[in-house]
């Protein structure tokens, strides 16, 4: 009954008439994610020039049948024109067990979306993240201070960018003074690396969370003691704050008085499940993307040089930098957007259909049901030839004025695209900016190895 039934779900592509990968029971066509031979991207990949002349390809995930998006037109169509069918990312945790996870806006699906969008967007103007750099200079400051400790010894960027990353957001989103790359062992540093350095049977739970999603009812993504740690700090920053009177320009300050005139009991969650999201975003942005910078600067010892030369043209010193200043490196600017593109730190943005809907290309329709979820794969685009000649090549100049203004913006999706963009990016950017900086004004940096980067299969971020 089970192979019949399975049978039939995997004649849904045929009966459509959408170019489909013929699946094999049970798997479907990703045998290779459940067996952690390959990540999600470079199993997209495959599918993705499986059928370079198709604009989307049907494949399955077990018995559920899912679209994967191949042409310029219908990615613009997903993400903006017809953002009403495919508004909800496809993604899911219980509110219940883990409420950090829920009120985080990548994961907010509908209305509730909407409602947190709306109040979280104007913290992160250019006007709130000025009032931010100060802090995340300080963070600098120690940055550099430890690099110098460790002349004498190779240094793992992962770590490095972890720790950095920690620290300011530590300062810009929670109001704290964590300093984890002197102090490895702080209480907030500890608590973060349980974020992301899960046990067998969190990560077991997250992986197989992406195959039967509804598993997250019954299991956590974030244990109960971690979210309660950043409850608590949350409520002993604000209950601080608004006793003494206390003003800080940081994120938590910011979606205090955005959530002011709308006081609910559990502001003290919603709140911190913002700054919770900082943190994720930040952290996995700040950790990935700039270790691969990094190491692309040392690769490129002339890029290094030059991009050197730029900053050093407008100071000598971390401290000579402020917001409008960095807005000014426009090679610095180009090295990240070039990075991010060979190195997504997402390799995939997958959304869900909300309602029945058509997608129509080149004279002819396709149609996609409601519940069904579409994926695009963010490195492919990335890597596709007819949008990036030499797209192997690291060369910061495609992301010139010039260049980009050739290119539909819907090609670049490190951050996503449309109303559902990453609304970290800014400040995500602008610690980036700021932490090579400081580290280019004062290191030179070259790289023990010229293998090229392999991505770990058993690496679950590669799994999203």
């Amino acid at each position: 009954v089970i192979y019949l039934y399975f049978k039939w779900k995997y004649s849904y592509w045929k009966s459509r008439n959408v170019p489909y990968i013929s699946p094999i029971f049970p798997f479907g066509n990703i045998s290779d994610l459940v067996f952690l031979r390959r990540t999600v991207g470079e199993l997209y990949n495959e599918f993705y020039w499986k059928f370079e002349d198709k604009p989307l390809v049907g494949f399955y995930k077990f018995a559920q049948p899912m679209l994967l998006i191949r042409d310029d037109e219908l990615l613009k169509m997903i993400l903006v024109k017809d953002f009403n069918s495919f508004h909800d990312n496809d993604i899911f945790v219980s509110e219940r067990l883990d409420p950090l996870l829920a009120y985080n806006p990548f994961i907010l699906r509908g209305e509730r979306w909407k409602k947190i969008r709306t109040s979280h967007i104007g913290t992160l103007t250019p006007a709130k993240l000025k009032g931010m750099v100060p802090f995340t200079v300080d963070v600098c400051k120690n940055l550099v201070t430890f690099l110098e400790s460790k002349l004498s010894f190779p240094i793992e960027t992962r770590d490095l960018c972890a720790s950095y990353a920690t620290d300011n957001v530590a300062s810009c989103a929670f109001g704290l003074q964590c300093d984890s790359l002197i102090n490895p062992n702080a209480a907030f540093s500890k608590v973060t690396r349980r974020v992301f350095e899960s046990d067998k049977q969190t990560g077991l739970v997250t992986m197989m969370s992406w195959f039967v999603p509804s598993l997250l009812n019954f299991f956590r993504m974030v244990s109960k003691d971690v979210s309660d740690y950043f409850i608590q700090i949350i409520k002993d920053t604000m209950h601080y704050r608004e006793t003494n009177g206390v003003q800080r320009d940081d994120f938590l300050q910011y979606m205090i008085k955005a959530l002011k005139e709308n006081r609910k009991d559990n502001d003290h969650v919603v709140i911190t499940s913002q700054c919770f999201g900082m943190l994720l975003d930040g952290f996995f942005t700040t950790s990935i993307a700039m270790s691969f910078v990094l190491y692309e600067l040392a690769m490129h010892p002339e890029i290094q040089n030059k991009l050197r030369k730029e900053i050093q043209s407008f100071g000598e010193n971390i401290t000579d930098f402020d917001y409008d200043k960095v807005q000014m490196l426009n090679y610095l600017d180009m090295v990240i957007h070039e990075s991010l593109r060979l190195h997504p730190p997402l390799q995939t943005l997958t959304k869900v259909c909300t309602k029945n809907t058509v997608l129509s290309c080149n004279g002819t329709d396709y149609k996609v049901d409601k519940g069904t979820p579409v994926a695009i794969p963010v490195s492919a685009i990335h890597m596709d030839e007819k949008y990036y000649p030499r797209p192997k090549e690291f060369i910061p100049e495609r992301f010139s004025e010039e260049q980009k203004a050739t290119r539909d913006r819907y090609l670049y999706l490190a951050f996503g695209e449309g109303p559902r963009i990453c609304l970290g990016m800014k400040f995500a950017i602008l610690q980036m900016k700021l932490g090579l900086i400081a580290i280019l004004l004062n290191f030179g940096l070259t790289t023990k190895d010229k293998k090229p980067i392999e991505l770990d299969p058993n690496n679950l971020l590669f799994h999203t």
